[in-house]
């Protein structure tokens, strides 16, 4: 397996160098041939041509956990991001966040401070980006299950991925931790809520509890309700005028059972793949952009 990495590493490493090393050379030749007269006779617009963006949002995503960069990186960043036309940054703290109170022991020893967030969202200001933090609500919360204190909120004991959305110490966790986010990002008109591959739902006593009396064994209620519940709370109550969430965890389920749990209202949907082409039939559930079309407004 590690050689199979290594392999694939060295060969991405040398398309890359190889598709750098055209770009520079194409770039060159334009500027090389700037002054030409006869290119500028030829198109006399074409220094001034700036291609028209595609989406009105283009948000650039940066996890922090494991190698998150100096501070001192965001100023040099953030004004290449806005050279290149990126309108937002998409956060995700993790660890790096500071959290405080009975939240402390969620951050890591070279966690950012206070005044190391503030710096960052004064950096994208100056730049006209947006920061959006991401907070994993659902999945992927191992930073903070691992913990001791938080290990009876796993859906799986020996697990440490999905927190069980049938217990109310989950929900005041999440609320907690979204609220501390909130307080640091005052100015903020947009949250992440993560949700995506929470693989071990309905696993737990609590769940099947929750199945059987209220949800009538649908899974896919159980679901919708945690991550309803997680963005009504960030947007009625922290009051974000938009909730992202990524969509795997629903992007099957029915367009009037989302309407049901009034995720129209409540969460943008963030559609992911990793493929190098997701247009490929099949790659999404059959139907999925037409069930969204039933529930959302898109506008790109």
């Amino acid at each position: 397996m590690h050689s199979g990495w290594t392999e694939w590493t060295a060969r991405s490493r040398n398309r890359i160098i190889f598709v750098s090393i055209l770009s520079i050379l194409f770039v060159f030749f334009i500027y090389h041939n700037m002054e030409d007269p006869e290119i500028l006779q030829a198109s006399p617009r074409m220094i001034n041509f700036k291609p028209k963006p595609v989406f009105s949002q283009r948000i650039v995503h940066l996890d922090l956990k494991g190698a998150p960069p100096k501070p001192s990186f965001y100023e040099k960043f953030f004004p290449l991001l806005k050279e290149i036309g990126i309108t937002s940054v998409l956060m995700e703290y993790e660890d790096m966040f500071p959290y405080w109170g009975k939240l402390s022991m969620l951050k890591t020893k070279n966690a950012y401070d206070s005044h190391t967030i503030a710096h960052i969202q004064n950096l994208a200001h100056k730049n006209s980006l947006e920061i959006i933090p991401l907070v994993q609500t659902f999945g992927h919360m191992e930073f903070v299950l691992k913990h001791l204190e938080f290990s009876s909120l796993r859906e799986v004991p020996e697990k440490t991925d999905t927190i069980c959305p049938s217990d109310e110490n989950s929900i005041q966790l999440i609320h907690e931790m979204l609220a501390q986010i909130r307080q640091l990002h005052p100015n903020v008109s947009s949250i992440h809520i993560g949700a995506d591959e929470a693989w071990n739902i309905a696993k737990d006593e609590r769940c099947f509890q929750k199945l059987h009396k209220i949800f009538h064994n649908s899974e896919e209620r159980l679901k919708l309700s945690h991550i309803s519940r997680v963005a009504k709370y960030a947007k009625d109550e922290l009051k974000f005028d938009r909730v992202y969430g990524w969509n795997d965890m629903f992007s099957s389920i029915d367009s009037k059972l989302l309407k049901e749990y009034d995720l129209g209202r409540l969460l943008v949907p963030v559609v992911w793949g990793y493929a190098p082409d997701v247009t490929i039939d099949g790659y999404f559930p059959y139907g999925m952009f037409q069930r969204y079309s039933q529930v959302y407004t898109f506008n790109v």
